[in-house]
């Protein structure tokens, strides 16, 4: 009976870490084209839009082309509320408001010419399911609520989407972890190239990292392979003095931090804003012909820029495409987002910390961090907090492993002292 009971609790014990998402994607990776692989129904997946990208001519991603009206348009794209800040009168709002950019599209892979997404992989979500298995340490939980004026099919958030109250479809090019267990570094190694929906209003939960100075400055340069693989790669065609700038500018820096403030300072101070630029000439760099011939532009180049520099010098980047925060509307406690918020940014991996924004573009203001963390702001419905969230949801985890296994030791409890009773006292004496 022991033994029993010993064999059933392990087998509850790792049942719950088998994901047979992944062993179907293990299956299609090395069975494509297998026609035992084809009878299990895990064939390859087609190809998403975002895939015909990888294959086609390159640009900049310029879904919000930065030119004409569209470059002053008033017009109003979407509202976001957080409930971090109570509506006030505008002439009295003191309070700091907090800076968030708007995310669609993360881009991986520089060609020169411009950005494309590697092949990713449709996932349809429904409501309300987390994306992760899990909560960040070292983030805050954010509530949006978001109101698009025209569906435009794009699901923007901030930070790590967690989950929406809406169906949707996110494209991945790393899918998460499915383990209960995973540690943090293994969570932040997915990575979502855009996610879609057709509606108009969303909620949505997602967690912002909230590093401080210290914590970037302190960040190990040990790197997890998936993440310099993807995220260090560079033409063989970058001009090499593109490469000798990045080494002046990263000389005397001695930690990835510092570094990608050098090259974020150097393109702040010395290349001035403008939307009127030309066109690149045909097959040059991107990187190359605005850091020495153009030496002005857009976000795009500033972004490109800084993305190639850091990669250059070893520091992972990517380029990320969205809007701008927008205006805070203080009587409504909202972002207003319009078609001139239109943005594209870099963000920069640290370990055990994630993805971290930062802002080389002139005519945008530099990111502020803290020198200490700072507080968990409730939102005005009074809701927990992520801290207190993430203490629950370890407890439920542990109480999710450990159910399965206070079951089976209370049935033999059970079975011992009322069936073995029983069957005791219905024994003819001797």
């Amino acid at each position: 009976m022991i033994m029993l009971t010993v064999t059933i609790s392990t087998f509850a014990f790792i049942t719950p870490s088998i994901s047979w998402r992944e062993i179907l994607d293990t299956v299609r990776e090395r069975q494509e084209g297998n026609e035992a692989a084809e009878m299990l129904g895990v064939k390859q997946p087609p190809k998403s839009p975002a895939d015909s990208t990888a294959g086609g001519q390159p640009t900049l991603p310029r879904e919000h082309l930065l030119n004409g009206a569209v470059a002053n348009s008033e017009k109003i794209v979407m509202t976001i509320r957080t409930g971090e800040l109570p509506p006030v009168p505008q002439e009295i709002l003191h309070a700091d408001v907090p800076h968030y950019y708007w995310r669609s599209t993360v881009y991986d892979r520089y060609v020169g010419t411009g950005w494309v997404t590697s092949a990713v992989f449709p996932q349809s979500v429904s409501a309300d399911t987390p994306l992760i298995p899990g909560l960040l340490d070292g983030y805050r939980l954010v509530h949006l609520d978001v109101k698009m004026v025209e569906p435009g099919g794009r699901l923007f958030w901030s930070g790590t989407l967690f989950s929406a109250d809406v169906p949707y479809k996110v494209s991945w090019r790393v899918r998460p972890p499915s383990d209960l267990f995973a540690d943090q570094q293994t969570l932040l190694l997915a990575d979502m190239f855009a996610a879609s929906t057709n509606v108009d209003s969303y909620r949505a939960e997602v967690y912002v990292p909230i590093p401080t100075v210290g914590d970037l400055r302190n960040a190990s340069a040990d790197y997890p392979e998936e993440i310099r693989t993807r995220y260090l790669s560079l033409p063989a065609s970058l001009p090499n003095r593109v490469r000798d700038l990045a080494r002046q500018l990263t000389d005397g820096p001695s930690n990835p931090y510092e570094k990608t403030k050098a090259i974020e300072s150097y393109l702040r101070t010395n290349y001035p804003y403008t939307l009127d630029v030309p066109v690149p000439p045909e097959g040059r760099d991107v990187a190359d012909y605005f850091l020495f011939d153009l030496k002005k532009g857009y976000c795009d180049y500033y972004a490109t820029a800084m993305v190639v520099l850091l990669r250059s010098s070893g520091v992972p980047a990517r380029f990320v495409s969205g809007y701008s925060p927008g205006s805070y509307d203080a009587p409504n406690a909202q972002y207003i987002v319009r078609e001139l918020n239109a943005h594209s940014w870099v963000e920069v991996y640290f370990p055990e910390i994630g993805w971290v924004e930062f802002e080389p573009t002139a005519s945008q203001p530099e990111i502020e961090r803290p020198e200490k963390p700072p507080s968990i702001i409730l939102n005005s419905s009074g809701e927990q907090s992520a801290t207190d969230l993430l203490t629950r949801f370890r407890a439920e985890k542990i109480l999710l492993w450990s159910s399965p296994i206070l079951s089976i030791l209370m049935a033999a409890v059970l079975y011992f002292i009322l069936l073995e009773r029983w069957l005791v006292l219905r024994l003819a004496p001797q």
